[in-house]
């Protein structure tokens, strides 16, 4: 069994702007359940990290923000002079390199990962580019996945604030277990390992327990397996690096880092309290300076949950050992028809993300779309994800997407965010994947888009409801 996380977002949170990550689950035999959040390795590599330079085409080094955003105004300089909002568009330009090179990330993890299991990748333009390193990758070093995309959880103590994360890979190498950060590259890019990235992976293999995909409806505590080592790949589209860690260093790394990233918010919350009010000169001198004003604590949050979906879905869904008729055998024609739609359909970052709601009652590769019923789903979710697709996020809006699968399948209780939308698309019946397909395209229609009521609920059109009945 390959663990996986295919929710992350479901133990993650933000304070003051960072990422957390939370552990909403019951006591085990693995852990206690906690109220505790811990700080994201994400968050914590970012003591370490300064302000980034490149050397330019000139051989001057620039701020590299400064120089995107240079670049960007050289190329399109002609369209900004005219463009009112020039402004926010350069500045945007600051960080769209980040925004690509995420969803190249993405993509190129899911191909490894499809590459090992055997399956059919649909990574088309980046398949182009990194799909023969990626097979070399798979070739060379014959891998057997024991966890792929999982969450991982450091607790604190005494040595360390603790911390989260989503671990690229866990994988036995030989007679080795390794950690595994895959590491995309641009074509212009050199090979290589940094400090933080080898923090990074000694901060996972340090970890407690993953956070792993169990029974259909659940999320359960699995223990850490023994590490050995690991290993940072470093990827280009012409060709792949391996870089081996030392964990025990990497380990003491991640925890001089996250000790470091304690320390520098623990004095910046002492500088700030150090500030006092206003004064004037007469107050000064006269020792009548105002005092600082102590602001009440808030009350606390409540506890996250994370709530099985058999406790939000109606009693008549499938159970775990009880998924709904296949069909009849489609076969192999037809799986590959389908895997040329969703091509067709949507962009590569939007496949990496329809690749997370994949669930053992379906999936877009391998064998599976050879049957009636996950042939339909296959096509049902991705015209889902592109209408619920946010541009801006980069990400698909899971409340819009919980709306339509909701209506469906005639049950609100989908719209709860604890239930996972690999879940309830992996549920579905060939009739109601066909009713979603049918609502979405309906959707689309810009007289029957859903729309937010007063209270913020995205709302099906009844045109598309009644389109798809």
């Amino acid at each position: 069994m390959t663990h996986k996380t295919s929710d992350p977002n479901r133990f993650r949170s933000s304070y003051y702007g960072a990422r957390y990550y939370i552990d909403p689950l019951p006591s085990c035999l693995v852990a206690d359940a906690t109220e505790e959040r811990w700080p994201a390795v994400s968050t914590i590599k970012k003591a370490w990290t300064g302000p980034f330079s490149k050397k330019h085409s000139d051989g001057v080094v620039y701020p590299l923000d400064a120089l995107r955003v240079a670049k960007f105004a050289d190329a399109n300089w002609q369209t900004l002079a005219d463009d009112a909002e020039r402004i926010s568009a350069m500045a945007a330009s600051a960080t769209a390199d980040l925004a690509a090179a995420s969803g190249r990330g993405t993509a190129v993890h899911t191909m490894i990962e499809d590459l090992i299991n055997g399956a059919t990748t649909l990574w088309p333009g980046i398949a182009d580019e990194y799909s023969s390193a990626c097979q070399a990758i798979v070739d060379d070093l014959d891998m057997e996945l024991i966890a792929s995309e999982v969450v991982v959880i450091r607790r604190g103590d005494d040595e360390s604030c603790g911390w989260g994360g989503t671990v690229d890979a866990i994988a036995r190498i030989g007679d080795k277990t390794y950690v595994i950060d895959w590491k995309s590259r641009g074509a212009d890019s050199n090979h290589g390992a940094y400090d933080t990235e080898a923090a990074q992976v000694g901060a996972y293999a340090s970890a407690d327990y993953v956070l792993s995909d169990g029974h259909w409806d659940e999320v359960e505590r699995v223990a850490m397996p023994k590490i050995d080592g690991a290993l940072i790949v470093s990827i280009r589209p012409d060709s792949y690096a391996l870089y081996p860690i030392d964990i025990e260093p990497a380990r003491d790394a991640a925890r001089s880092l996250a000790s470091t990233w304690e320390h520098k918010r623990q004095g910046s919350a002492l500088a700030r309290k150090a500030i006092g009010p206003e004064a004037t000169a007469a107050e000064l001198i006269s020792g009548n300076a105002p005092a600082k004003k102590t602001r009440k604590k808030a009350a606390p949050k409540p506890k996250a949950t994370v709530t099985p979906i058999s406790e939000t879905i109606n009693a008549t869904r499938p159970t775990a050992t009880a998924l709904p008729d296949e069909g009849k055998d489609l076969g192999e024609a037809a799986r590959q028809q389908a895997l040329d739609n969703i091509a067709k359909i949507l962009t590569p970052i939007q496949i990496a993300a329809l690749t997370t709601w994949s669930h053992r009652g379906w999936t877009m590769a391998g064998t599976a779309h050879q049957t009636e019923r996950r042939w339909t789903i296959a096509g049902a979710a991705a015209r889902l994800v592109a209408l619920a697709w946010e541009d801006d996020a980069h990400g698909v809006d899971d409340d819009l997407a919980r709306a339509l699968l909701a209506a469906a399948m005639n049950d609100d209780g989908i719209r709860q965010p604890a239930v996972k939308i690999a879940d309830a698309l992996g549920s579905l019946t060939i009739a109601e994947a066909e009713r979603l397909r049918k609502l979405v395209v309906a959707s689309n229609d810009p007289a029957a888009t859903p729309s937010l009521d007063d209270d913020g609920i995205w709302q099906v059109h009844t045109f598309a409801m009644a389109a798809a009945s």
